[in-house]
């Protein structure tokens, strides 16, 4: 962690950041997370780990305003709009939920996870699900395929140190 600290741009950080929460140490994340923000509050990665760290400890409401963030600056930006859309339909708000995730599709119509999101919206809307049974989305899970897929998205380029924003492709 001290040589994380060390380096010039948030990428070794938020590695650090998501091995302790890998590690179940989600407090311990959460307050380099937190340093993190200080330091680089224009990285949107910062904030989307920051909600992911605060899910893991059941903070929601709080996760929430992360990922509001997130897009305050980045509006638009797809992988913050799915974590919205999910937070929407925990809450059962799925004409908001489904409004985001219109979002992320009108920009990228071949997003996999968005158009996972809709199926779920529209078999939420055809069936009520029973008592206690949440949707098959968590926020957690979205998180970890927004890392996947910006992994994948930059797999080969050299590391600047710097989050890169997602890359809209035109439908």
């Amino acid at each position: 962690e001290r040589e994380a600290r060390r380096g010039g741009g948030p990428g070794l950080r938020l590695s650090v950041a998501h091995a302790l929460r890998n590690a179940g140490e989600e407090r311990q994340a959460l307050a380099l997370l937190e340093a993190m923000q200080r330091d680089f509050p224009r990285e949107v990665q910062v904030w989307l780990a920051h909600a992911r760290a605060l899910v893991g400890i059941e903070r929601y409401a709080e996760a929430e305003r992360s990922v509001q963030q997130a897009l305050r600056v980045n509006p638009g930006d797809p992988e913050a709009l799915k974590a919205q859309a999910v937070a929407a339909l925990r809450r059962g708000e799925l004409a908001r939920a489904r409004a985001h995730v219109e979002e992320v599709l009108r920009v990228d119509p071949v997003d996999e996870e968005a158009q996972l999101l809709m199926a779920e919206l529209d078999a939420s809307l055809e069936e009520a699900s029973p008592a206690g049974e949440g949707p098959a989305f968590t926020m957690a899970g979205l998180y970890a395929g927004s890392m996947r897929h910006t992994a994948e998205r930059n797999a080969g380029k050299p590391d600047t140190g710097r989050a890169r924003l997602p890359e809209h492709r035109q439908a």
